[in-house]
């Protein structure tokens, strides 16, 4: 893999919620509801962003092996070289998305539980 890591989405979610991130999230959705729905989707969107990562930082490898090779090959290797800058660009795409989607699931995570958890007092008329 490459030597240059860019943040992953476990550090994001680290970055966002705090050391004890892991814990909180397994916290919420162990009580399940909907807060426990949102530190699932936010731990399934964190590990999405990590494979995305990982897949985009191989493939990158993989095509920085293989340019001396390609620079030596016939016009054969133009197609390949076309295909294989698609894969990327798209790859690069979905992890643009994978990445705004655990931004807001993030943003809304730490908005709910910026929230007070219990019943709201109503207010009486005099």
């Amino acid at each position: 893999m490459s030597e240059l890591q860019p943040l992953t989405g476990t550090r994001a979610v680290h970055d966002a919620l705090g050391p004890d991130a892991a814990e909180l999230l397994a916290t919420h959705r162990a009580t399940g509801g909907s807060a426990g729905a949102l530190a699932a989707a936010v731990e399934e969107a964190a590990a999405e962003a990590d494979r995305l990562h990982t897949e985009l930082c191989d493939h990158f490898d993989d095509v920085l092996h293989e340019l001396p090779e390609l620079a030596e090959a016939d016009s054969g290797a133009l197609h390949l070289l076309q295909h294989t800058g698609t894969h990327l660009a798209v790859l690069a795409a979905r992890c643009d998305q994978q990445w705004a989607e655990l931004d807001s699931l993030l943003g809304c995570f730490r908005q709910a539980m910026a929230r007070p958890t219990g019943p709201t007092p109503r207010r009486t008329n005099p």
